[in-house]
């Protein structure tokens, strides 16, 4: 219908619109688009004026916001209505207060009863066997232990369950609970301050569960308003390059990056971040496949996407990408510049590639990075930094450590030298880079849900292409597989989260327990019994510092 009208004011009056050159209507399945070309002399801001005032492009509304308040209908201003609405939620926490207040203080008097009780077992145990009735027993209970009526009911209802030392301790923790809970409410009931910020953590908990963003952005005046132009030089802005746990990528702002919550649990693994760098609008990022092939895009050419959003594929901003191809890794850097220093590629197989970044120095959108062999496929690319060893951990729990001087430089199309011999069954879980003076671990997770640092100094140096030691002892309810480890620098905060069948738990590196070579771990804190791993995401919540490139010195 906008579209309808603006074609229409173009013939009926050609004044008001003569420097429209075309309307174009570009909408497709992604959304609803109209394309206003102007002639080359015709300034956008001259224009817009007109469709404002003569089509439906701007529409005004006048709106009657009546609502019952103090018993009758009143005509009120948004503030009204927010002030009328937290003051009936304060209502509503104060009377919820209340009630959960006086239920707390009845299980706390039922719980002294049973505490007392059970601390004078042998002695209640003799005046219930010797009464002569429970009327009687109930009755001798009240006068030898003070008791009111409903404690004394309560000891009597007690099962002889409840007796034993692990009982005795619940009961105890619970009535502390319910001392902590009554003191919490009393503040809350006495105090404004406080039903006023119950009011605002449930008013945050209802946002974060239902937050959208707003579709349309509000101005203060037309004069606010910016009508781009293809001539106009676009501002630089920094944005985040993100890598998804569902094979997409997404340049995000990176204040929207910045202000996101980074929960994993619950979130679907569009959402969940296993690689992130920080660049700017006017650079290019370089993304390497699992197939072993490279793709380069401006940033400014990427759609911009939400935290949230979903991703973009390799095939829907590279037309060669292949079936089943998604990016393992993601640098940034200048146009027209290629970052100093080297490249290092692994794969499950157990082969790596040390290759010169001027190998890439392309003007081709997509090209061959890698040659990959059948069956093998490159898992992760990485900056080389110098003095560095490279650490190998199989899914077998084998670990091997050599130095990065061992593996020869290579050009562009090589397909690498073996660093480990792998026996049948077995694969590559982790290739990465550790200091050279062997400070800090291995963060090892197995399938059964074990966790352990394995100190770097623990793993004897070898040559390349050896088979390694073990790292890891599985016995025989422990499993039999590791599925995720990485390098964990002293210090750093390193937050994975553990997808089991049941459940999403967040595991942090520094609460995992530093164990030798021949030792299987201990579940997470917390967990008990036996836990299936389906899933181990290292999620990033800031851009990571070692994919920053140096800019090449002229």
């Amino acid at each position: 219908e906008l579209q309808r009208k603006m074609a229409a004011l173009k013939e009926e009056k050609k004044d008001l619109l003569q420097g429209v050159a075309d309307i174009v209507d570009e909408s497709d399945k992604e959304g609803m688009r109209i394309a206003i070309k102007l002639k080359k002399e015709v300034n956008p801001k001259d224009v817009l004026p007109v469709l404002f005032k003569h089509t439906a492009l701007e529409s005004s509304f006048s709106i009657n916001m009546v609502a019952i308040a103090d018993g009758k209908p009143q005509l009120m201003g948004l503030l009204d209505v927010i002030a009328y609405y937290v003051s009936y939620q304060r209502e509503v926490v104060l009377n919820r207060s209340k009630w959960e207040y006086e239920e707390a203080r009845a299980r706390e008097h039922i719980l002294q009863g049973l505490v007392i009780a059970v601390q004078n077992i042998d002695e209640v145990i003799a005046i219930i066997k010797n009464a002569n009735s429970t009327t009687d027993a109930k009755q001798k209970l009240r006068s030898t232990f003070d008791l009111s009526d409903k404690q004394a009911q309560a000891i009597l209802d007690l099962r002889l369950a409840r007796i034993t030392k692990l009982e005795t301790t619940k009961l105890v923790s619970e009535l502390r609970e319910i001392e902590s809970q009554i003191a919490r409410l009393q503040v809350i009931i006495n105090s404004k301050k406080e039903q006023m910020n119950v009011i605002k953590q449930e008013l945050g908990a209802i946002k974060r569960a239902y937050r959208q963003d707003r579709k349309s952005e509000i101005v203060s005046s037309v004069k606010d308003t910016v009508v781009p132009s293809e001539t106009d030089e676009k501002p630089v802005e920094g944005v985040a390059i993100a890598l998804a746990y569902d094979h997409t990528f997404k340049r995000i702002p990176i204040k929207n990056f910045n202000m996101s919550t980074k929960d994993v649990v619950g979130v679907p693994s569009n959402a969940v971040y296993s690689r992130v760098i920080e660049t700017e609008t006017n650079c290019k990022i370089m993304l390497f496949s699992n197939y072993g092939n490279c793709y380069q895009a401006k940033v400014c050419d990427l759609p911009e996407s939400k935290y949230r959003d979903k991703g973009l594929t390799l095939k829907q901003v590279f037309g060669e990408a292949q079936a089943g191809e998604y990016p393992i890794a993601v640098f940034a850097m200048p146009v027209e510049e290629m970052p100093q220093g080297e490249l290092l590629m692994f794969t499950r197989q157990g082969l790596v590639k040390r290759t010169d970044w001027s190998e890439y120095k392309l003007l081709k959108n997509a090209f061959q990075g890698y040659k990959t062999k059948d069956a093998d496929e490159l898992f992760d690319v990485q900056a080389a930094q110098e003095g560095s060893q490279i650490f190998y951990v199989t899914n077998r729990g084998g670990c091997t450590k050599f130095n990065m001087d061992e593996i020869p430089l290579q050009g562009r199309v090589a397909s690498g030298v073996k660093c480990i011999t792998l026996a049948s069954g077995e694969y590559v879980v982790c290739a990465c880079q550790v200091p050279a003076d062997d400070k800090g671990e291995v963060l090892m997770v197995t399938d059964k849900g074990y966790v352990k640092r394995l100190p770097i100094a623990e793993i004897a140096r070898h040559a390349r292409n050896c088979k390694g030691a073990k790292g890891i002892e599985f016995g025989t309810a422990n499993g039999s597989s590791v599925v995720f480890a990485s390098f964990v620098a002293q210090g750093a905060d390193y937050p994975i989260a553990i997808l089991d069948r049941a459940s999403t738990y967040i595991v942090d590196a520094s609460g995992v327990s530093i164990e030798g070579k021949n030792t299987k771990g201990k579940l997470p804190k917390g967990k008990k019994g036996a836990i299936v791993v389906e899933k181990v995401w290292q999620y990033k919540a800031v851009p990571d510092e070692v994919f920053k490139l140096k800019k090449s010195k002229k």
